[in-house]
């Protein structure tokens, strides 16, 4: 037999101990505990954790003492690329039109030289000056992009990328790509 009362001033059941039925403030908290677990569950399904891999590059060689850093996570369809690349001091090489493989194959785009979602810049360390560049899809292919560059005074073209252009690489200037593409279902 239950034990609990009915309080008046509250119109609220109030349990005693040997009530087996839940309390309602019971039920609401495992509730809302279930439904912040079922969120939190949906976001970390959406938005991966960032994981790190090597990208291999054409036309493009860090040399002795060169870094490359690049790290990618998928948010719900889009993968999201951050790649870091310091030239070393000897060895290294800016060829044309560089291109480098992405972590996860994209949806075949549009047009087969679109442009990606992009922030890219190049740092001439010397100069202390930074430079805008591109990232942009290559022709035929879902496993990489090409690397463009914005060489000052340019007037709404993007560049091939080489050694001088958009001006002349040396030893410690940085390369650095963030972009976003569709995932290939």
């Amino acid at each position: 037999m239950a034990t609990g009362s009915y309080d008046p001033q509250t119109g609220v059941w109030i349990n005693g101990e040997d009530d087996s039925y839940p309390t309602f403030s019971a039920r609401l908290n495992k509730s809302v505990v279930s439904i912040r677990d079922a969120i939190k569950s949906l976001m970390d399904n959406a938005i991966g954790p960032w994981t790190a891999y090597t990208p291999t590059f054409t036309n493009l060689t860090p040399g002795t003492g060169g870094a490359v850093s690049a790290v990618w996570r998928r948010e719900r369809d889009l993968i999201r690329v951050h790649v870091r690349v310091t030239l070393g001091s000897s060895g290294f090489t800016v060829g044309s039109i560089p291109t480098m493989t992405i972590p996860v194959e994209m949806f075949t785009p549009a047009s087969p030289n679109a442009r990606l979602i992009n922030a890219t810049t190049y740092y001439d360390v010397s100069a202390n000056q930074t430079y805008a560049g591109d990232v942009s899809c290559v022709t035929g292919s879902t496993t990489s992009v090409r690397l463009l560059g914005w060489p000052a005074g340019a007037s709404g073209l993007a560049l091939a990328l080489n050694g001088t252009s958009p001006f002349t690489f040396a030893a410690g200037d940085v390369l650095s790509f963030e972009f976003v593409y569709r995932a290939k279902p």
